[in-house]
């Protein structure tokens, strides 16, 4: 019983570091969370908007940041929403464009 309980949490803990890990193919290359936001428009080109949603304290800084959020609607249908921090991407999100 404990080798499958030990089992299944590394399962978990595989899983979840993966969910973090979130790229975006692009016209010139695969955008991916930890890219710089000049890497980003390098492959992916101006996203269909831009807007602030927030601001984090920057952990080197100690001042506020603006988080963007940048939206991406390659075609497929999909649309893709960019979180950029500091001028790094930190998070993709999907959904199914509609």
């Amino acid at each position: 019983m404990k080798r499958e309980t030990l089992l299944l949490g590394s399962l978990l803990i595989a899983f979840s570091a993966n969910s973090h890990a979130a790229s975006l193919r692009c016209a010139k290359g695969l955008a991916s969370t930890g890219d710089r936001s000049v890497e980003v428009l390098s492959k992916c080109g101006e996203p269909i908007s831009k807007a602030v949603v927030g601001y984090v304290v920057s952990e080197r800084q100690n001042i506020e940041v603006p988080q963007e959020e940048w939206v991406y609607t390659p075609e497929g249908g999909m649309q893709y929403f960019l979180l950029i921090e500091s001028g790094v991407l930190t998070r993709i999100d999907s959904k199914r464009g509609g």
